[in-house]
């Protein structure tokens, strides 16, 4: 047992659960093996080799917690699978890391990079995570000070205003445009490459507004340097904000891995959706994983409030919202941002996702499960399983 778990694969996991977790599955696969010694090899079970580490690609920020609490709880090694999550500050950036096949996973959100991406065949989505939801906190239309006390105190009034974004194409490119549109408004868009630094030109009062998910959004808003003239989800309501994707080649190379990682992820958000949205289950613990990667190094009580707070829709076994998905695509072919050929079908993996045409919150109600039966330890090795069971 030693030689397999020493070294680096003892900082795999972070949290106690989870080495146990892992050292129940090689004593099942060792278990196996002893079998099929003892049988004369009439039951030995095929040759398991190391599983391949798995990239995830990630941003620091509470919309990301179903990774975050699917590694921390075990999910994801209960199926046999050796994540590690690499951080970015830029969707654009995880995209292109998918595309070169630096990392094989990743949420990020829809944007005319990675579509372009797709556009060639190097990314697929294979599920929806974040949603903008009547009645749940989601994004905010943020201005500085200076623009508000000029006037600006609604939708409406932002008309020949300059706009922040990361990249032209982006989300925030995205929202502030159909905005724009809705509202008849002209805006000038400013990229700014990195989340980091459109919030310190916030804070610094160069820019007029900006669009942003409640986590970053509140610390602004708490700390006087913006005020808030609206919400997204009340321009785009049901807005299938971040996927799930990953590269053609990881499906064909090994589709079973790609259904298991899809699974794993998604018990991650039901432990979130049941803690912080639906049942508030098991909040304190869910709430100091997702601190430990978002707010590092901050109070504890401080970083908790705003986690739970800030708290957005993650999709019900990671369904993706086709409806949403071809507006955006649409968007993008109208910007001439991607190829006008790009198809939905071209774009989503049909053979892996989970899809609805109608928006996440109105599909079946999350049902009720305690934490054993959400965390149960799945008997079959990632390996030697090929058809998953949906969550229900």
């Amino acid at each position: 047992m030693r030689e397999l778990l020493e070294g680096e694969t003892l900082t795999r996991f972070r949290s106690f659960q989870t080495r146990v977790r892992i050292q129940e599955l090689v004593n099942r696969r060792r278990a196996i093996k002893l079998i099929g010694v003892a049988t004369g090899g009439l039951l030995a079970a095929p040759a398991l080799s190391t599983p391949k580490k798995i990239k995830v690609g990630a941003l620091r920020l509470t919309t990301h917690s179903g990774s975050f609490v699917a590694l921390e709880r075990g999910h994801f090694a209960e199926l046999g699978l050796d994540v590690e999550l690499v951080f970015f500050q830029s969707a654009s950036s995880v995209a292109c890391a998918v595309a070169k096949g630096t990392i094989d996973f990743a949420v990020s959100a829809i944007t005319g990079a990675m579509l372009s991406q797709a556009a060639v065949g190097k990314i697929k989505l294979i599920g929806g995570v974040l949603s903008e939801e009547p009645g749940i906190e989601g994004q905010k239309v943020l201005v500085s000070n200076a623009t508000y006390n000029s006037g600006v105190k609604s939708l409406d009034a932002l008309h020949k205003r300059t706009f922040a974004v990361t990249h032209i194409g982006s989300s925030f490119h995205f929202v502030g445009s159909r905005l724009a549109e809705l509202k008849s408004l002209k805006l000038s868009f400013l990229p700014l490459r990195e989340l980091r630094i459109i919030e310190g030109a916030m804070r610094g009062g160069s820019i007029e507004a900006w669009s942003m998910i409640p986590s970053v959004a509140q610390a602004l808003l708490a700390s006087g340097v913006a005020r808030s003239i609206g919400s997204v989800a009340d321009i785009l309501p049901d807005y299938q904000v971040t996927v799930l994707f990953t590269s053609p080649r990881e499906i064909e190379n090994d589709v079973g891995r790609t259904k298991a990682f899809i699974r794993a992820f998604s018990v991650g958000i039901r432990d979130y959706t049941n803690a912080l949205i639906e049942h508030r289950e098991e909040k304190e613990e869910i709430v100091d994983i997702i601190r430990q990667y978002v707010y590092p190094g901050q109070p504890k009580e401080r970083a908790s409030k705003n986690i739970e707070t800030s708290a957005m829709r993650l999709n019900l076994n990671a369904t993706l919202n086709l409806k949403s998905v071809e507006e955006q695509l649409s968007w993008l072919r109208r910007e001439r941002l991607v190829s006008p050929d790009l198809t939905m079908d071209e774009l989503i993996a049909s053979s892996v996702v989970n899809s609805s045409s109608e928006p996440v919150h109105k599909l079946e109600p999350i049902k009720h499960e305690n934490a054993s039966q959400l965390r149960k330890t799945y008997e079959v090795p990632s390996e030697l399983r090929r058809e998953l069971p949906k969550i229900t």
